[in-house]
């Protein structure tokens, strides 16, 4: 995952389906379908039907090692009668024998006074002894009455610790996965069925592997697991009678892996299951759904004798009249010599099962996030194939060799970081996100680099280097050095020499001109960011993200959250608006959560960046909606309250983020190279290296209804374009029910504010006090731009993307201005 995004709490809907699998998301989430005409096609969760056909598809497990809970032992007492402890081997770590143990428990394991308890056959009992030596170097007391063994490991310390990790259940009807189960290794999870199927489990000799339970919740959780262990299954729900559920494996291919990956732990069952031939392994009359189509193209293609041979095996014209097709049809044709289309071959593979929508019924309002993955583009929910957003990525060409440096390889010459660039440019111009957005990138080059002026040009032709942002990375001593009016070295990246100067002040000139005509190259402050970088043990900072809120080492990736503002105000004692500061907080911690948790069970695209990632844990809290927040404060935002608010929100959500950040790093442990961080060198515990982010929220702003970011509002009108190209026009609702409220409200006011740009500022008709309160972007003077980016930077730990809006009538001068403002209250990067 390469990108994640909190929209706070939305309306979300169920699709259940026959296989007896469900899932849960909003209406806009797309799922993937086999249409009418037989092929694959996205479609919305709005837009599915009771009889559509789903496509589920097994995954891969993303779990890694887990670290269990720190334990303190508080009852004084072991068991009945010993009031000394004796010695009890606790694991740190989720392992394969603790997870099997687990999987037991939660298929025939019980609670008793004095610790936990199995109940089975003898072969079960014997299994349960085993795993508990291995696990806490104990010996359970064994008994049996009539013919059913109990196995009990009866010790307080060993109950305490059961549930202080999170593994006690309180009957059967409440069974469940634990989290460290979902979290940990693959093997584990596979442990953890291998016990559940033991207890519960059964194996026919006629190669059919079903799972019986009365849990609802395990119902939900085991399709999901067995799905990424490339096992599908389908769910039954029993007679009235019978009660519970069965859970069957519905593939050969799932059958196969099983028997090879996770089987029993039992050797009467397990040799139950090996004794089954590839040809008696039993599933249901899987379907490839809608082939009707592509079977009669098919058919009509085929000699005669082919003809009678599909007719004979296929039990002739009532199936053919049907165009029903399973995947026991297509085994019965390989067997006879014939094959399909590679179109049907492909969607008849073992990896996809075809489930039908039984319903989509209204589940409430639940906290919504949105995704991005590499690759595809889509994903594995639940073994539902789902799809994704979008995304962006940095690069810093400034270890390139100059242009015409010598290639002594080669014999050649080097052609600078531009044509890289270019390169680059074309690729992502040719490999397009989703279907409809292409890539985004950020390009940076240092401000020595001799390359520089070249690099600063690059974009002046419109139609070259369009799917990249650009900026320089300025240092201090540039900066001054341009100030000062004096000259700095060039140097080369090949060896460090001085290769040339440059008059600091005429490139930052043009540097502010180029961004004066075409909004291009901001600046990159470097010195900035390695002063707060908290790893400099790891790396350099060199580069951001083609929005400018991450700047990462080398192969990092961050994923990102933005807190709606908007929905954390409430009613004031006089009627007005405040924060929510409680609500708030609650928020933060979850998000805080839900962020670590995505770095552990993202799919990376190549090891480098998942090692990276895993090694700093960075997240990135922020914020959305903060304009809006404004207003019902009734705060202009370019003000000092303004900026102050700005600070006060932000340090808020850093200091609870870094709260619930110290809290993980107790549960879980410090990010990997805490050790040599800054963090470190304070004695600050904490699980991210980063916590904090003001991302630009540009479209989940616009889902969301409020404003993006740290950025005031653009214009109180505004057009939606709709899918049939028709604009729809909107009107800030919050300025009407003021205008209303006091008074200034008149019918032709709307077009009024339409004419002025979409500001209330200047128009005699709104009193001072609104018209300074409902600022639009171009009412923000640079200056005070800069100030607000730099209020929300103090507590920010990556940085801020914020664009500097200037009038039609600015001049380079103010450019220049604005970019020194930026460097002088300390921002970590600045564009226009």
């Amino acid at each position: 995952m390469t990108r994640h995004w909190i929209h706070g709490r939305e309306p979300v809907f169920e699709v259940r389906t026959d296989h007896g699998h469900s899932i849960r998301a909003t209406a806009e989430h797309r799922f993937l379908v086999v249409a009418e005409h037989g092929g694959f096609e996205w479609r919305r969760l709005g837009q599915l039907r009771v009889g559509d056909w789903l496509v589920l598809s097994t995954g891969r497990w993303l779990g890694k090692e887990f670290a269990l809970k720190p334990f303190r032992l508080k009852s004084r007492m072991a068991g009945p009668g010993q009031f000394e402890r004796k010695p009890l081997n606790l694991p740190d770590t989720l392992t394969d024998e603790l997870a099997e143990l687990l999987g037991l428990y939660m298929g025939d394991g019980s609670n008793s006074r004095w610790g936990i308890r199995f109940t089975g056959n003898l072969e079960e009992i014997d299994r349960v002894r085993y795993l508990a030596k291995e696990c806490f170097g104990i010996e359970p007391t064994v008994s049996k009455h009539k013919s059913i063994w109990e196995a009990g490991l009866l010790r307080l310390d060993l109950k305490e610790w059961w549930t202080t990790q999170g593994f006690t259940k309180k009957s059967s009807l409440d069974a469940f996965v634990p989290e460290a189960i979902l979290r940990g290794p693959e093997s584990c999870a596979q442990a953890f069925l291998r016990g559940l199927f033991a207890a519960d489990g059964c194996a026919r000799t006629s190669g059919h592997i079903t799972l019986s339970t009365s849990s609802k919740t395990l119902v939900q959780q085991i399709p999901a697991m067995l799905f990424h262990l490339g096992v599908p299954s389908r769910v039954l729900a029993l007679s009235r009678k019978e009660g519970g559920y069965q859970i069957s494996v519905c593939s050969k291919q799932g059958f196969e892996n099983f028997r090879r990956n996770i089987g029993f732990g039992l050797p009467s069952k397990d040799d139950r299951l090996a004794a089954v031939a590839p040809y008696q392994i039993f599933v249901r009359g899987e379907r490839v759904p809608n082939q009707k189509e592509p079977l009669r193209n098919w058919y009509v293609g085929l000699d005669s004798e082919a003809r009678r041979l599909a007719k004979l095996t296929l039990r002739g014209a009532m199936w053919m009249r049907r165009y029903e097709l399973s995947r026991h049809h297509i085994d019965v044709l390989h067997a006879q010599g014939l094959q399909f289309t590679s179109a049907i071959e492909d969607r008849a593979q073992e990896n996809f099962l075809y489930s039908r929508v039984t319903g989509v019924v209204p589940s409430g309002d639940a906290d919504v996030y949105d995704v991005t993955v590499e690759s595809k583009h889509s994903y594995i929910a639940n073994g539902f194939v789902t799809h994704n957003s979008g995304g962006g990525t940095g690069f810093s060409f400034s270890r390139l060799r100059p242009k015409g440096d010598f290639v002594k390889s080669t014999m050649g010459v080097a052609s600078g970081p531009v044509s890289f660039m270019k390169i680059f440019d074309a690729a992502t111009q040719t490999v397009k996100q989703g279907g409809r957005r292409r890539g985004a990138n950020m390009g940076i080059l240092r401000v020595d680099h001799p390359d520089i002026l070249e690099f600063i040009t690059c974009k002046d032709k419109t139609t070259e280097v369009t799917n990249f942002n650009i900026s320089v990375a300025v240092t201090d001593k540039f900066l001054e050095a341009a100030k000062g009016g004096t000259k700095y070295d060039l140097v080369n990246p090949r060896n460090k020499q001085v290769v040339g100067q440059l008059d600091a002040r005429e490139v930052l000139d043009k540097i502010a001109f180029q961004a004066w005509k075409n909004g291009e190259p901001g600046l990159f402050f470097i010195d900035e960011n390695s002063r707060r970088q908290p790893t400099p043990n790891v790396g350099e900072m060199e580069a951001t993200n083609p929005c400018g809120e991450e700047p990462l080492l080398p192969y990092e990736s961050c994923n990102l959250g933005s807190i709606d503002l908007q929905r954390h105000l409430k009613r004031s004692a006089r009627n007005g608006w405040e924060v929510d500061w409680t609500k708030l907080e609650q928020t933060i911690r979850t998000a805080v959560r839900a962020l670590d948790n995505v770095i552990d069970m993202s799919a990376y695209p190549i090891k480098e960046i998942e090692e990276m990632t895993d090694a700093t844990r960075k997240i990135g809290l922020g914020v959305m909606g903060f304009a809006r927040v404004l207003f019902a404060l009734e705060v202009p935002y370019d003000s000092e309250e303004g900026v102050e608010w700005g600070r006060k929100i932000m340090k808020f959500i850093q200091e609870i983020g870094y709260s619930e950040s110290a809290k993980l790093a107790e549960e879980r442990g410090t990010y990997p190279a805490w050790e040599g961080s800054r963090q470190w060198e304070k004695g600050l515990k904490v699980r991210n290296s980063y916590v904090t982010t003001v991302a630009p929220t540009g479209t989940i702003s616009m889902i969301a209804d409020t404003s993006g970011g740290c950025e005031p509002e653009f214009s109180l009108i505004w057009y939606k374009r709709v899918m049939d190209g028709e604009e729809l026009p909107y009107f800030l609702d919050y300025f009407e029910e003021v205008a209303k409220r006091e008074g200034f409200w008149r019918e032709d006011l709307v077009e009024r504010i339409l004419d002025n740009h979409g500001s209330p500022r200047g128009l005699k008709e709104v009193p001072e006090k609104w018209q300074r309160v409902f600022a639009t972007a171009h009412d923000v003077s640079p200056e005070w731009h800069v100030r607000m980016q730099a209020g929300f930077q103090e507590y920010s730990d990556a940085a801020v993307s914020k664009t500097i809006n200037l009038p039609r009538e600015a001049t380079v001068e103010d450019v220049k201005k604005a970019y020194l403002l930026a460097f002088d209250l300390h921002c970590k990067g600045i564009t226009v």
